[in-house]
């Protein structure tokens, strides 16, 4: 608050005002342990959830190393710059005890002088000067970020002083909100709050501090924008854009505006009692998706964001007018791909349980020109109904745009959907797929979350897709070619595959052992690990193992992955692999403990965001409350 700042200044003028030098910083850093902790500042790694993959880093007073090692494990190449030589030291063999590379520079930030363009994030934590260096450091810092390039910063606010728990004695070298916008005028701000927060990292940040938390963007100038809402901000598909902003204006709404679909549970618990309890489900994943910095637009993380992609791939149809009707466990699913629906083929999208989409799901199913694209034991083939379209084109009748409604999830989830529809239309018409052509189909997407398993499988935006193959004389140009499903599918699946990619593995121990492993002795380690396996812990709603590269269709059935065979197989080679042990002997290795089993296991998984899924977070806290 103002009257805090206030008292701090007044405050900060009592006390006299000294500044460390770099001998100062060799002292601190040459005392046993770390000044500051071997944990990554928190709100940096929240503000990490913001930088596209393997950024290049310009990291502001690297200590000891614990904020560059952080980013280094997630596969960032970090350059820091230090000016404590003790300071360097330590953090270069903290990186390579962690199986990292920092690039560390001994330069006085004041007169260093960074290429300009040649660092995607810039962080600076619990570095701060006064005037007028202050201005001067950060114009640099603009200067070196290219465009769409990050700036993070925690520093102490000018409340810190009368909470007297530390930071800068001269009030000048303390931060407000206000300053950082002045500063960053122009940049897209992300983050800007002042908090009071507990620290505890190391000796030197204990106790209640007074923080300013910034994250801002730098503006993108002409063409080849790349922008998180860059969707919203193009006109690309308005339609789409609204859908997901109505829905996510429904994340507050209260629990009573949900007795309708509550109301209908007992009918709907034979096909899927999710049905029955939409509307909480939709709330959960939104409020999952926002803590875990989802972009809402293509459901992975901010930093592997792929809608300015998708804007270069949009074509819509004018014979067809697709409605995907998402089922609430498929929304904010990452490797969805019926969001495509609409991004590319220019269609609407509805998620049931949303009440913004209820009319016009309604209004929809009475139309007399609506298809649902699903196979039955009544449905016709997407040949036929090309045979009967150029029939009727023949006769010169005036052929209305047919919509074809689309349902999203798993097979049971979409009959239960598709039982929904049929209530309200009995009549509706259904139309299949060729079942030959489905079969000799391989899908990207499917083998990039299930390796091995795209063969004679579709996702919901490849079965769009060969439905119109059938009518690709009536396509744009762009629509056509055998492979085309795949070719707009890969930007999609290229950010998908570096998310759920093995993570820098943090292990303290990086000695890799070269020497071949002894079957018999690694079962022996693995059962070990079976037997403590039931204590692990992992972060709820998890589905992907980055660890045997394997998605499980729920959070339970990841239970059992990790306490499975396989599992522990893989956590065991981890084990011997990177142990401290002079051979790869596992009777000369130490008993396995949780510790060990979370260490090897849970959690370098838990460093994967795409791990944990929104709706599957809000499976959990459903099942929590029946």
């Amino acid at each position: 608050s103002k009257a805090l700042s206030e008292q701090g200044r007044k405050k900060s003028l009592q006390i006299q005002t000294w500044t460390m030098n770099p001998l100062d910083w060799d002292k601190r850093y040459a005392k046993k342990g770390f000044a500051y902790g071997k944990e990554a500042n928190k709100f940096l790694v929240e503000a990490s959830a913001y930088f596209p993959s393997c950024s290049k880093v310009f990291s502001h007073g690297e200590g000891e190393g614990r904020n560059g090692v952080y980013l280094a494990q997630l596969g960032h190449e970090v350059v820091g710059i230090e000016q404590s030589p003790v300071g360097i030291a330590k953090a270069r063999r903290y990186a390579k005890e962690c199986g990292v590379k920092l690039k560390l520079k001994r330069e006085d930030l004041k007169t260093y002088v960074p290429k300009p363009a040649s660092y995607e994030v810039v962080i600076s934590v619990f570095c701060q000067f006064g005037k007028p260096h202050r201005d001067e450091i950060y114009q640099r810092c603009k200067d070196c970020l290219s465009e769409g390039g990050l700036f993070a910063l925690e520093a102490y606010s000018q409340a810190q002083p009368q909470l007297g728990t530390g930071g800068p004695s001269e009030y000048e070298r303390l931060y407000s909100s206000e300053i950082l916008e002045r500063i960053f005028h122009g940049f897209e701000i992300l983050i800007s709050r002042e908090v009071i927060r507990d620290l505890h990292e190391g000796n030197y940040h204990r106790g209640k501090a007074a923080v300013v938390q910034f994250l801002a963007r730098k503006p993108v100038l002409g063409r080849g924008r790349e922008n998180l809402n860059i969707l919203k901000d193009s006109s690309q598909n308005p339609n789409y854009v609204r859908s997901i902003d109505e829905l996510f204006a429904e994340r507050n709404t209260e629990s009573q505006t949900m007795d309708v679909s509550l109301g209908q549970r007992e009918g709907l618990d034979c096909e899927d009692w999710m049905l029955a309890t939409a509307p909480l489900c939709l709330r959960h994943s939104v409020l999952a998706s926002e803590n875990f910095n989802r972009c809402r637009y293509c459901w992975l993380p901010i930093r592997s964001c792929f809608c300015s992609r998708t804007e270069q791939l949009r074509s819509p149809i004018r014979k067809f007018h697709f409605v995907l009707l998402c089922h609430p466990q498929e929304f904010l699913r990452s490797t969805s791909s019926g969001k495509l629906v609409s991004q590319v083929l220019g269609g609407e999208m509805l998620v049931y349980g949303c009440k913004a989409h209820e009319e016009r799901l309604k209004q929809l199913l009475l139309e007399s020109n609506l298809l649902v694209l699903y196979p039955t034991k009544s449905s016709i083939s997407a040949e036929s109904l090309k045979f009967s379209s150029t029939a009727s084109t023949s006769r010169c009748e005036d052929v209305p745009q047919i919509t074809v409604l689309v349902p999203d999830g798993t097979w049971r989830q979409t009959r239960a959907l598709l039982n929904v529809c049929l209530e309200i239309q009995p009549s509706l018409q259904c139309v299949k797929l060729d079942e030959d052509t489905i079969s000799q189909h391989v899908s990207p997407l499917i083998d990039a979350v299930h390796p091995g398993f795209g063969m004679g499988r579709i996702c919901t935006f490849e079965a769009c897709m060969m439905f119109l193959s059938v009518f690709e004389d009536e396509l744009p140009n762009q629509l056509r070619g055998k492979n085309r499903a795949s070719e707009l599918l890969t930007p999609m699946v290229e950010n998908l595959k570096a998310e759920r990619s093995m993570p820098v593995i943090p292990f303290v121990e990086r000695k890799e052992n070269s020497t071949s492993l002894d079957v018999r002795l690694l079962d022996g380690y693995s059962s070990k690990l079976r037997e403590i396996s039931s204590s692990a812990v992992y972060k709820p709603g998890t589905v992907f193992c980055c660890i045997c590269e394997s998605t499980v269709s729920t959070c339970t059935r990841m239970k059992e992955h990790i306490q499975g065979k396989k599992h522990c197989l893989e956590v065991a080679k981890l084990c011997l692999k990177f142990n401290d042990a002079s051979d790869s002997d596992c009777s000369t290795f130490p008993e396995p403990t949780e510790e060990t089993f979370g260490k090897y296991s849970t959690d370098i998984m838990n460093l994967s965001l795409v791990a944990q899924e929104p709706p599957d977070v809000s499976l959990e806290k459903l099942k929590e409350s029946k």
